[in-house]
């Protein structure tokens, strides 16, 4: 084939055209594209919206068991109190093994790093305490043995450690609203660590302030005064219902009355009204 005017002509109309395609196809890809990008961030946004309301449901849930098992547990349940327990355990990721047997002088033992606790099976408020008081260790973090922290040097195999107690104590009392029995062995396991182990003078105020039968009034008061509070709502929001109530039924005989009054004048007229 000779390069002539014919085929110069030629090769310019196909190179116009496929040209014209090339810049035709550009923007619908890149239309394509963008469709398919907003697509795309339209479904993971509905995923992530269907998932925020999966675990608000579940959370509460998870809250109104929790409830029930609180009042139940405050009726002596043990498996509420169990409950209880997992259920706090889950929320702070803390890992709890229960053994029947534990190592000599401990009556259970909590490892920080690990998040993981080792306790008594749940038989009664006391088990159901030193349960909660573990749980505390791991909220309150690893002992830095720095002041207001001491460890006991003479105990070697644990970490024996006055104010470690009394927050992991100050953290379970956060947890769950401690009955008499359990306030009591919170008393005796601080007056014991109180006695075999060196403390700062600030610390053992705070322990002696934490123990102290006034604490546990002063807990007793706040729970009650919450209950009183609650049933002072409920009585004002039932109150207010009763108030509207009236105000309803007047608004309700009054629509009724007009619709009876336009049904007469439209029977009066020969009208109809729907």
């Amino acid at each position: 084939m000779t390069w002539n005017e014919e085929t110069k002509k030629a090769w310019a109309t196909d190179f116009s055209e496929w040209h014209r395609q090339q810049i035709a196809w550009v923007p619908h890809d890149a239309a394509r594209r963008a469709q398919e990008h907003a697509e795309a961030v339209r479904v993971a946004a509905r995923l992530a919206r269907e998932r925020q309301e999966a675990e608000t449901r579940q959370q509460a849930a998870e809250a109104l068991e929790l409830a029930a098992a609180r009042r139940a547990a405050e009726l002596g349940s043990v498996d509420a109190m169990r409950r209880i327990c997992e259920s706090i355990e889950r929320t702070h990721r803390i890992t709890n093994e229960t053994r029947s047997v534990m190592p000599l002088g401990v009556a259970a033992f909590a490892e920080w790093r690990q998040r993981h606790i080792v306790t008594p099976p749940i038989t009664s408020e006391t088990a159901f305490a030193i349960r909660l008081h573990e749980v505390g260790h791991i909220l309150a973090g690893e002992c830095t043995n720095r002041e207001p922290h001491r460890r006991n040097p003479e105990v070697m195999d644990w970490s024996h450690c006055v104010e470690c107690e009394r927050a992991a104590w100050a953290q379970a009392l956060k947890l769950v609203p401690f009955s008499r029995a359990m306030f009591e062995r919170l008393k005796a396991s601080l007056t014991t660590y109180h006695r075999r182990t060196p403390a700062a003078v600030g610390v053992v105020a705070a322990v002696r302030r934490l123990s102290s039968d006034t604490t546990y009034a002063e807990m007793v008061n706040k729970r009650l005064a919450q209950q009183v509070r609650c049933d002072q709502i409920e009585e004002i929001r039932q109150i207010a219902e009763d108030a509207q109530r009236p105000r309803v039924l007047r608004r309700w005989e009054r629509q009724w009355q007009e619709i009876q009054h336009a049904a007469k004048e439209a029977a009066h007229d020969g009208r109809s009204i729907v």
